[in-house]
């Protein structure tokens, strides 16, 4: 599917019928109480959102730069500041014909990996579970 029929069809399945990218290709939908962010750039899609601020968790960027290596902790996507708002930020990047069903598989395990990452970068460390799953997994914390 093409992006704007994906945006279109997440939209019913979520009670939003309007919802579409902008003049500018860009779109945001709250998911709970997270805001993801998804823009057109260069023929593919990304989806971004924030995670928490950087100030006061600089203890954290190992965690997060081992969570970025092949994307085993960050939902197949990376995990950046954002200089401008001082924040962590989970990006995604698809590209090609995607198929609905897909992109909301990929879609669903971004948002909990967006949920554990804020829930880290909260409480300013890994949390035990965490790392024990971590290790039961080799590394890889997302399995579907």
């Amino acid at each position: 599917m093409r992006f704007d029929e994906l945006l279109t069809e997440l939209g019913k399945n979520i009670g939003l019928e309007d919802l579409a990218f902008d003049a500018n290709g860009s779109c945001s939908v709250f998911l709970d109480d997270d805001e993801v962010f998804f823009e057109l750039s260069d023929g593919r899609l990304l989806i971004i959102s924030p995670i928490g601020p950087v100030s006061g968790r600089e203890g954290l960027f190992r965690a997060v730069l081992e969570g970025n290596f092949l994307g085993g902790q960050s939902a197949f996507g990376s995990i950046g500041i954002n200089s401008d708002q001082n924040e962590f930020v989970l990006s995604r990047v698809l590209e090609g014909d995607v198929p609905y069903l897909d992109f909301e598989k990929s879609l669903l395990v971004f948002i909990r990996c967006l949920r554990k990452w804020k829930n880290i970068v909260r409480d300013a460390r890994m949390p035990d579970d965490v790392q024990e799953t971590a290790k039961a997994e080799n590394g890889n914390w997302l399995s579907v």
